[in-house]
C-alpha cells in the first residue's frame, strides 16, 4: 500500500489500519493521537467529540493558534469536549 499523493515511493506497513467510521475507532481507545492541524481541529473534534470515551487522554501534536479565537490546541480540545470532564489532555 502506497500514498502516492502525498509519500510516493514509501509503502504503508499492513499493521496500519484506516478506518472511515468515527464511532468505531473510539470504541475502545486506550489513548487518542490528534494530529489535525490546527486550522481544522475544532470541526474536527465536533464530529468526534460525541465518540470520545469517557477518561481515555488525548494527546495533541498540533501547534499553533486558532485564528478566530486565538486559542492553542489544547485549549481547543478542552473547549468542544467540556462535557467529558475527566478526559485528560497533552501536548
Amino acid at each position: 500500500r502506497e500514498n502516492k499523493r502525498f509519500l510516493p515511493g514509501y509503502k504503508l506497513p499492513a499493521s496500519l489500519l484506516f478506518e472511515p467510521d468515527d464511532e468505531h475507532i473510539m470504541t475502545g481507545a486506550d489513548l487518542i493521537v490528534s494530529a489535525v492541524p490546527c486550522q481544522f481541529m475544532r470541526q474536527v473534534w465536533n464530529r468526534l467529540k460525541d465518540y470520545v470515551p469517557e477518561g481515555v487522554p488525548i494527546v495533541s501534536t498540533a501547534k499553533g493558534i486558532e485564528n478566530d479565537t486565538l486559542l492553542r490546541p489544547v485549549q481547543i480540545l478542552a473547549d468542544v469536549l467540556y462535557e467529558k470532564r475527566a478526559t485528560r489532555y497533552a501536548v
